[in-house]
């Protein structure tokens, strides 16, 4: 599904691959980081998927260029059924740098990951929404909200002028405020947040046996340091299955030489590491100070 949504829109769509028994599918997640958050390139590239897609197409337009009080700003998600899934298939349209904002990591606890989508956008944000006052004044949620609505002003403001940002400093401001946020969330409220926002990889999507290329990729999540890569082309001569089992294979195993939450694993379809890391930021390490001992 990546290569298909690649080769529709016509750029670059970087996504996980998985396998379940021994057939091979597509993570249904995508990714497309867009050079800037223009309205028009935005629209155009959707009405290419509304007409290969049709009824099929869910269309989430969060970019709220103008409205700063969003805690979710400059992304567009599309949702896709065909009729070869029965999960639909998300695809985010976003810049690199809103994407390291939401998704760059950072402890809230010792072995708890967390990224700002996950932990805050979707979880102490929705408590707060849903009546939890006390945990609203406790937590400095105010403090936390109003912090993260000027980066992401920041980052909306380059986004929109197609200009490079890095938030990953504005992020890690944010940690300290956030962990003691984490610590006042009672234990019965804390099971219904997810702190990463990450799919599920039981979402899958058929995989599109075209040869391009393949990823794999282990990463120490103290440092982001890169210690294992292997970029594959795939080419006519080769016996598609075979390589791909193989090369499944080779994933399993840095899963269990390189477990979670110490390091981050993944397999996919990617150009290039680097298009892959700015895809998932969550593979350059985490951000903030450390944990006290």
């Amino acid at each position: 599904m990546h290569v298909r949504l690649s080769e529709i829109l016509e750029v670059e769509v970087v996504g996980e691959v998985t396998r379940v028994g021994s057939v091979f599918f597509d993570v249904a997640l995508g990714k497309v980081a867009l050079p800037d958050l223009d309205r028009e390139r935005i629209s155009g590239m959707i009405e290419r998927l509304r007409q290969s897609f049709r009824q099929g197409l869910q269309v989430a337009d969060r970019l709220h260029l103008q409205n700063s009080e969003q805690l979710v700003r400059g992304l567009v998600e599309v949702s896709i059924r065909t009729e070869e899934s029965n999960s639909p298939y998300l695809l985010q349209l976003t810049t690199p740098a809103l994407l390291a904002l939401y998704h760059r990591r950072f402890l809230v606890e010792k072995d708890v990951l967390a990224d700002l989508s996950g932990f805050f956008c979707r979880g102490l944000a929705r408590l707060v929404a849903e009546g939890e006052g006390p945990l609203r004044i406790l937590s400095g949620f105010q403090e936390l909200r109003g912090q993260l609505v000027e980066l992401l002003q920041e980052a909306v403001k380059q986004g929109i002028a197609g200009q490079a940002f890095d938030p990953a400093p504005g992020v890690a401001k944010l940690v300290p405020g956030l962990r003691r946020a984490w610590r006042l969330i009672p234990w019965s409220l804390r099971q219904g947040i997810a702190p990463c926002s990450r799919l599920e990889q039981d979402r899958i999507a058929p995989h599109d046996r075209v040869l391009e290329r393949t990823l794999l990729v282990a990463a120490e999540q103290s440092t982001g340091k890169v210690l294992y890569q292997y970029l594959h082309q795939h080419n006519p001569l080769e016996d598609y299955d075979q390589v791909v089992g193989w090369m499944t294979e080779i994933h399993q195993a840095m899963q269990n030489t390189y477990p979670a939450p110490a390091y981050a694993s993944a397999a996919a379809r990617a150009s290039t590491l680097e298009k892959f890391m700015v895809c998932y930021p969550e593979t350059r390490g985490i951000v903030g100070p450390k944990l006290d001992a």
